[in-house]
Order: structure tokens, then C-alpha cells, then sequence
């Protein structure tokens, strides 16, 4: 067991994870079925997100599920320049593999 009394991943049964597996993926569902997520900030930060919706016209929820949208959005596109960038390297590693092989196929053939 951890300090903090949780169990390790590890001293778990396969017939138990499976069925926390079960029940976080329910636990998902029922989420995404209801669309409400909820979270705790400290008195401050709350004051400032209050006096931002204020400041901007807008309800506190409309303000935040536009950030979150916002947000996942900007991810999104970081996953995909980073794999496009990935991409670009690979091609010019195989590219330079290639120039190799090729100036040892006309060295060996020349």
C-alpha cells in the first residue's frame, strides 16, 4: 500500500480491475451524458473569475466553456503540428538514408 492508505495499481486483482475499469468507464458516461463538470477554486480566484464574466458581459459558465473549448482546441492543433513535425523529420531522416544507399549502390557499381 501507499503512505496515503491508496492501493497500488499493482496489488490489485484482475477481476477487480477489471470491474474499477467497469466502473470508471460508466462513471464517463454518466458524465458525458449530463455535460456538467464541476471543480473547486480558492476564494480569490473565484473573485477574479466573477469580476472577468462581469467585466465581459458574459455568464461565468459561458465565459469558462469557452476557455475549455478554446483550450482544447489549442491542443488539438499542438498534437497536430507536433506529429506534422515528426512527419518532416522522419521524411528527411529516410531521405538522407536513401542519398546514402544510393552513393553505395554507385560506388560498388561505378
Amino acid at each position: 500500500m501507499k503512505k496515503n492508505g491508496d492501493i497500488d495499481k499493482s496489488e490489485i486483482s484482475p477481476r477487480m480491475r477489471t470491474l474499477l475499469e467497469k466502473g470508471r468507464a460508466e462513471a464517463h458516461r454518466h458524465v458525458v451524458n449530463r455535460g456538467i463538470a464541476q471543480f473547486r477554486v480558492d476564494p480569490d480566484t473565484m473573485e477574479q473569475l466573477l469580476q472577468m464574466s462581469d467585466d465581459r458581459g458574459l455568464p461565468l459558465g459561458t465565459m469558462l466553456r469557452e476557455w475549455v473549448k478554446d483550450r482544447l482546441r489549442n491542443e488539438q492543433n499542438k498534437t497536430k503540428q507536433s506529429n506534422s513535425a515528426e512527419y518532416r523529420a522522419l521524411c528527411l531522416e529516410l531521405k538522407d538514408e536513401l542519398i546514402k544507399l544510393r552513393r553505395a549502390v554507385l560506388k560498388k557499381y561505378s
